[in-house]
């Protein structure tokens, strides 16, 4: 496991943004200029205080770690997708409808009971990744019937009443079954 002894984490620094020690230069900026093409040289010249040891270090250090996490729907292995993806602080959980784990739709016909399956489905996979319904920032409602918006919004309020993430409601013309209602996707971020 490498060492980072020229790379720094402080709060009061930068917000927290890893940088090199004694600089306000942050590790994405290194990052960003190798990326780029530039070379450990053409970093000192532009930067002559650093060292070329710390510039390596910045090249090397993981900014965020990505990790998949599966709820076991056969989707996942068919499409080539994760239910979640969590990569730092940042987590983004994919369409999910009202199926359970054999597959069989919930609450067939029934606009609420889906979206209340569906969030509770949401609120498992978060805790695998560490969260909260409490983290999540976006919702996005995929709906077939935008008629009946007050039972989407009634399962959706009853959740995410007091969180109050930003959220959309948009209107398609199917999901992967016509029994499925609803799809949402959701976007968390943990700040502590």
């Amino acid at each position: 496991m490498t060492s980072f002894q020229h790379i720094h984490s402080d709060e009061k620094i930068l917000g927290g943004k890893p940088c090199i020690k004694g600089t306000r230069i942050t590790v994405q900026l290194i990052k960003e200029l190798t990326d780029s093409g530039a070379t450990v040289e053409d970093i000192l010249a532009a930067y002559p205080h650093l060292t070329a040891e710390a510039i390596r270090e910045a090249v090397e250090y993981p900014l965020a770690r990505r990790t998949n996490y599966s709820s076991g729907a056969v989707w996942e292995d068919k499409v080539g997708y994760s239910r979640a993806v969590k990569v730092g602080g940042h987590i983004e959980v994919s369409g999910t409808v009202a199926s359970d784990d054999n597959g069989n739709v919930v609450g067939r016909d029934d606009a609420y009971e889906q979206t209340k399956f569906i969030l509770q489905k949401i609120e498992t996979i978060l805790h695998k990744a560490g969260a909260t319904l409490k983290d999540v920032v976006r919702t996005r409602m995929f709906v077939t019937d935008i008629s009946r918006f007050d039972q989407y919004a009634k399962a959706h309020g009853e959740v995410f009443g007091s969180i109050r993430p930003c959220t959309s409601m948009l209107e398609v013309k199917g999901l992967v079954a016509p029994e499925y209602l609803v799809e949402i996707e959701i976007t968390a971020i943990l700040t502590q």
